[in-house]
């Protein structure tokens, strides 16, 4: 199936999104990478922002923290090894970046991202330590550093 005018555009967006930042994508950037008119991105699309949005969308559609399978992740490491290979990819720390640093230039997908991906991914580290007999206040610190590190590393 042939994508979409507006998947086009989001899926040239991501990238640009997480190689040069929210500020530094401009629609002309999109334009030129997406290979459609402007008029077409304004067509889908009123402003950057919204391009966000429904970049952000897709993307949340496309993980699942919840699929996290915790019943068979024994250790804390091993529960930071499931998160990396199953939901943290080097994707998700670009965009958990960019969320952080100009979120606020894009509050709807900030919120969804939040929302939808970090709590979530919360929820499945306090599942985990609960079906241990782990503390949770302990399991979310080792999730908290686990993230900070990450965010971190170059």
């Amino acid at each position: 199936m042939k994508p979409t005018k507006k998947d086009q555009i989001a899926d040239a967006a991501m990238p640009l999104f997480l190689s040069n930042g929210f500020k530094g994508t401009s629609i002309d950037m999109v334009v030129k990478a997406s290979g459609v008119s402007k008029p077409t991105v304004y067509n889908h699309f009123p402003d950057k922002a919204t391009v966000m949005d429904f970049v952000m969308t897709r993307w949340l559609s496309s993980v699942d923290p919840l699929s996290l399978d915790t019943q068979f992740l024994g250790t804390q490491d091993a529960l930071i090894d499931a998160l990396t290979a199953s939901i943290f990819s080097p994707e998700a720390f670009k965009l958990y970046r960019l969320v952080l640093a100009e979120g606020w230039r894009f509050p709807v997908a900030r919120q969804a991202f939040f929302q939808q991906f970090e709590q979530t991914c919360r929820q499945t580290v306090s599942r985990w330590a609960m079906e241990r007999g782990v503390e949770e206040q302990q399991a979310q610190a080792v999730y908290s550093d686990f993230v900070l590190a990450r965010l971190w590393a170059t």
